[in-house]
């Protein structure tokens, strides 16, 4: 299993349509919106770090309001 976190700046005033949709992934544990750089924090649990590439190129960083991701694989 590949767990991560994943930090997300968004566009200003977007943090609840983009919780609402990250939430409908099955691959998102948790999501959090927080202060600071980031706007939302969201846990990521697949089963291989190929899956994870593919579920964050294709399905978040497609999103329309995500503006930059970083991505912290957890060991």
């Amino acid at each position: 299993m590949t767990l991560a976190y994943v930090l997300c700046a968004v566009k200003s005033g977007s943090e609840d349509e983009t919780m609402e949709k990250l939430s409908k992934f099955d691959k998102v544990a948790e999501a959090f919106v927080v202060y600071g750089e980031y706007d939302i924090i969201f846990k990521v649990a697949v089963d291989s770090p190929d899956e994870l590439r593919e579920f964050l190129t294709k399905s978040i960083r497609s999103l329309p309001y995500i503006e930059r991701t970083t991505t912290l694989i957890a060991i």
